[in-house]
């Protein structure tokens, strides 16, 4: 009750006064994930439901235990009721609606801790269809379309430009060191499919197994043309291929190799949902600077948080933004090997 009635005080403007009833551990546990306080919000009383007791008719305990907090309530006059009691209860929860429905307050059903998790559930409907959304999909049908069609036009129109560029660097990779011009790998794209992704060949081996060391700084396995080429992303044009084929968007995620990714999926927890997405040619870890050779779980912990973050936030404007700091920020070219 302690931290009720301290947290309540901390809230100095007051938009919304909050009677809660539930069980104790219930109500604490729901006071103490949401803290209502900080949205403006004051407890101006709390009536606790008591565990059910031997010899003694359940029901008639609860109807007792709300007949008290409902003449509670009605005194306080609080603007909205939260019923703290897990949604398993059907019982109880229809009998804590029953009493506080006669008063002019909002009713409301606390969340159940699994969605603490997500950041936006929201009750849907469609038609006669009612459900909890925890998760969207991360783009509705009309954003795909408009972020394919940018990825079409886009990426055609800069194959055309760079045209010369390409050629000229294929030339070189050619003259420097024996090997093929593209570097082909197999990654997973969206849903998890694999596809072969192309980049310019910038190392003596082209590894595509189940074990594959990630290229480090100084690595000896990297060309001359090749330093230069990672340095300014320049390895990462040939994928304007992919983006063309629809392997790949412009800006996404970015994928890595399948022996990586069955290593740190058993490591960390929702990286698979990276994949939710189509991967991208940059994305927002890179130009904030995370890129380059993981070689702890920290880093690529840091880069799927990045990787996720984008996925729960994505928008247009946010990918033009993302596009304009690969090629004008200095974190995009930060820990390049």
């Amino acid at each position: 009750m302690r931290l009720i009635a301290d947290g309540s005080r901390a809230g100095r403007i007051t938009s919304e006064r909050l009677f809660l009833i539930g069980r104790e551990r219930d109500v604490m546990s729901f006071v103490e994930s949401s803290k209502p306080w900080n949205a403006g919000s004051a407890i101006v009383d709390v009536a606790f439901l008591h565990p059910a007791q031997p010899h003694r008719d359940p029901r008639a305990a609860l109807a007792a235990d709300l007949a008290a907090a409902a003449a509670r309530c009605r005194a306080e006059r609080p603007d909205a009721v939260f019923i703290a009691v897990p949604w398993s209860e059907h019982e109880t929860i229809e009998a804590c609606v029953d009493a506080f429905m006669t008063m002019p307050v909002a009713i409301h059903l606390a969340p159940e801790k699994i969605m603490n998790r997500f950041e936006q559930p929201r009750f849907v409907s469609a038609g006669a269809l009612s459900s909890l959304r925890l998760t969207r999909t991360p783009l509705s049908p009309a954003e795909i379309a408009c972020k394919r069609a940018f990825d079409i036009a886009v990426a055609a129109l800069a194959g055309l430009l760079l045209l010369p560029l390409l050629l000229l660097v294929a030339l070189a990779i050619r003259l420097d060191s024996p090997g093929p011009v593209l570097f082909r790998q197999r990654r997973h794209g969206f849903n998890q499919e694999a596809f072969r992704i192309f980049k310019f060949r910038t190392m003596t081996t082209t590894d595509d197994g189940n074990v594959i060391v990630q290229a480090r700084r100084n690595d000896p396995r990297i060309t001359r043309i090749g330093r230069m080429l990672r340095r300014y992303n320049l390895d990462e044009l040939p994928q304007l291929l992919n983006v063309l084929a629809g392997d790949m968007s412009l800006v996404g995620p970015r994928p890595h190799a399948l022996a990586h990714d069955k290593e740190f999926e058993r490591k960390i927890a929702l990286y698979a949902r990276r994949h939710n997405v189509k991967p991208g040619i940059t994305g927002w870890a890179q130009v904030n600077g995370l890129r380059g050779e993981t070689d702890t779980d920290e880093k690529m912990a840091a880069r799927v948080a990045h990787d996720l973050w984008y996925i729960d936030h994505w928008s247009f404007s946010l990918d033009l933004l993302i596009l304009f700091r690969t090629l004008f920020s200095a974190k995009a070219f930060r820990n390049a090997v």
